[in-house]
């Protein structure tokens, strides 16, 4: 089976182009909603400026293609519906963000700052990523296929205790920013 749940580098939509937009968006909106002067904190997954975005892969995507697999193979899911899923991820550096921000125009950066992560347990990262995407799995598969494939993935909790050890916590990271509002709308 060929299937794909997670690529990366698809040639039609640029990860930078995607977080660029996204955030260009929500910060439009933002903008609207805050007086001038007030501020926004945001909290986002980033990655190291010295990263290049190619050069990292995220597995966990890989173990939920995997389930999906497996259930495709055990004629739970049909197989087309495996083939039309794209998922796209990107993690901004500070950079990213900062180059967004001004672009933007609403708000100027009050503080910004990054920390590591680790000691990340494998459970509670699982969670936060079903938070994140299981409506759009819901609404590909189906609330039912969606549990299971999250249930059957939380069955390879050691193989993502592993990856979060040995990968992640070398490239990911959390990004702290407060920005203030400078326009009146």
């Amino acid at each position: 089976m060929e299937a794909k749940v997670y690529l990366e580098g698809v040639p039609w939509v640029h990860p930078k182009s995607w977080i660029r937009l996204c955030m260009e968006v929500f910060l439009s909106a933002r903008a609207e909603e805050i007086v001038p002067g007030g501020l926004i904190v945001l909290v986002l997954p980033a990655i190291p400026s010295e990263i290049q975005y190619s050069k990292i892969g995220y597995r966990i995507f890989t173990l939920l293609e995997s389930s999906l697999i497996d259930m495709v193979n055990e004629g739970i899911v049909e197989e087309s519906r495996l083939t039309h899923l794209i998922f796209q991820r990107y993690f901004p550096s500070s950079e990213d963000m900062t180059k967004v921000v001004e672009k933007n125009g609403c708000f100027s950066i009050e503080r910004m700052a990054g920390k590591s992560q680790s000691g990340i347990d494998a459970n509670s990262f699982i969670n936060h990523i079903r938070a994140g995407s299981e409506e759009m799995f819901t609404i590909h598969f189906g609330s039912k296929i969606a549990e299971e494939m999250f249930e059957r993935t939380l069955e390879k909790i050691e193989e993502i205790s592993a990856w979060l050890e040995d990968e992640y916590c070398k490239t990911k990271r959390q990004l702290f920013l407060v920005l203030k509002s400078k326009i009146n709308l």
